[in-house]
């Protein structure tokens, strides 16, 4: 009778262990994951945003892209319309010496359901997983309203000489 009851606990500890496995793989995190391989992560000294989705979420992202933004602009708008959903915000700055300050080159905003974004120079990244399409497309027409000036910048044409060089030599 005891070895019975022994199996009985045997399979009920392999049960929840089992259990408690799959509720870590669906998300439903009992612990943070921790990023075990970092080879990708880092790109130009800095969290490249598609690498840092797959560490998070075990998917690869779907990917909207606008360029030619306002970073500023557009980091103010996502701020406004979701700082309900962010979760952690990841930034990298450099330090301009002839503004005398500090200036944000990447931020990356970590969104609740599987959602990121990435604001760089001049460009914003939506990352997303395919559930989110709609969402990520409304919100690419709507930082389409960050549009940043295109400076033009003509270059001084050189002016064009006819004529032919004569060396001594030929003469």
């Amino acid at each position: 009778m005891m070895w019975l009851f022994i199996a009985m606990v045997y399979v009920i500890v392999r049960l929840v262990a089992w259990i408690i496995g799959q509720v870590d793989r669906t998300g439903w995190r009992l612990t943070k994951r921790k990023i075990k391989a970092v080879a990708g992560l880092f790109v130009n000294n800095y969290v490249d945003g598609k690498m840092l989705f797959v560490s998070k979420f075990g998917e690869v992202a779907s990917l909207g892209v606008i360029t030619q933004i306002d970073a500023t602009a557009a980091y103010a708008l996502l701020k406004d319309k979701l700082g309900a959903d962010i979760v952690d915000v990841h930034q990298v700055n450099m330090y301009d010496y002839d503004e005398a300050k500090n200036y944000f080159t990447i931020t990356i905003l970590e969104l609740t359901a599987k959602r990121m974004i990435e604001i760089g120079n001049g460009y914003v990244e939506v990352l997303y997983t395919s559930k989110h399409y709609d969402w990520a497309m409304q919100l690419l027409d709507e930082l389409a309203v960050c549009k940043a000036e295109v400076q033009v910048v003509e270059e001084e044409k050189a002016p064009t000489i006819i004529g032919f060089a004569r060396a001594m030599e030929m003469n």
